[in-house]
């Protein structure tokens, strides 16, 4: 089975001009850079759980892959993820352009971002995630990390479910809430400042009184109903805001472990119907009918389609 996750970009968003990197980092990121090797126009580190490459430069590829061991230790221990039996090393790829990208997909797709997996009857699941610089900028530091947070919470999730299908209720709406998290902060900083990609789009829909139910959104086959339209950007504004709403109280946290769980094992139906989940639901419901502040147009629109072949 092949999930796709394509991430399309209106508008850049401003970006932290240095990083907070520590002593430890600081020489891990000089070792990851000695150790780069360089062949078929890429640059080439390899980590405790990824093959990292970029067709930038060593030093940008040695922070590419310190950052996405800082990303995936931070987001595992967020979600309370439970180790692998047997880990299965991915690839992330930077292309220096759009136009590279492209290529490399075969195909002249809009998207900034991928994320593709395979879990063969027999052999090694590949698993891959792939972005580009945009611009003429090379500093890591500068680079769009969002993508890399979307793409490699989707891949934390998929490496355990294996094969199966994560429902689209946890599985974007935990991708969408973690993009914007900072894994170089606290959870209690990031709860305050996170950026929320759809509350626009949330709003909206509460004004216009259509939000959908989430336990019917727990079942649908399809998550794009609407070409990306005004029906599926709700989806993912009610996906988000409940994980969050989840992440803000203890007690609804620990729901959240095991809604996640639940989806790893490919079905969450009995999670949110049960009586802790029917009441989690409801007080979501009431937590967003009262006034929301005006906010900002989203600058990021997320696209997400399947595609499932048998091999």
């Amino acid at each position: 089975m092949r999930t796709v996750i394509l991430l399309v970009l209106s508008t850049a968003l401003t970006w932290a001009a240095d990083l907070p990197w520590n002593d430890a980092q600081l020489r891990q990121i000089d070792t990851f850079a000695h150790a780069a090797t360089h062949d078929d126009g890429m640059w080439r580190v390899r980590t405790t759980s990824y093959d990292v490459a970029s067709e930038i430069d060593a030093r940008f590829t040695a922070e590419l892959a310190c950052y996405v061991e800082l990303f995936t230790r931070e987001a595992s221990g967020l979600l309370r993820l439970r180790p692998l039996a047997r880990p299965v090393r991915a690839q992330v790829i930077v292309y220096a352009s759009r136009e590279s990208y492209q290529a490399a997909l075969g195909a002249p797709v809009m998207s900034r971002g991928q994320y593709d997996w395979t879990f063969p009857r027999e052999g090694t699941p590949r698993l891959l995630v792939r972005t580009f610089v945009k611009g003429s900028d090379r500093a890591f530091a500068r680079f769009y990390r969002p993508i890399l947070n979307h793409e490699c919470t989707h891949h934390l999730l998929q490496l355990r479910a294996g094969p199966r299908k994560i429902p689209d209720l946890v599985n974007e709406g935990l991708a969408t809430f973690l993009q914007f998290w900072d894994p170089f902060r606290d959870r209690e900083w990031n709860l305050t400042h996170r950026r929320s990609e759809f509350i626009s789009d949330l709003d909206r829909a509460r004004r216009e009184s259509r939000l959908p139910d989430l336990c019917q959104l727990a079942n649908c086959d399809r998550w794009d109903v609407d070409g990306f339209g005004v029906q599926t950007q709700t989806r993912y504004a009610c996906a988000e805001s409940f994980v969050g709403f989840c992440f803000a109280a203890a007690d609804r946290s620990t729901f959240l472990d095991h809604l996640v769980d639940a989806s790893i094992a490919g079905d969450i139906r009995g999670v949110l119907d049960d009586q802790r989940g029917r009441e989690t639901v409801a007080a979501w419901r009431t937590s967003i009918d009262g006034p929301h502040p005006a906010a900002p147009a989203p600058t990021i629109r997320l696209i997400s389609t399947h595609a499932a072949h048998q091999h």
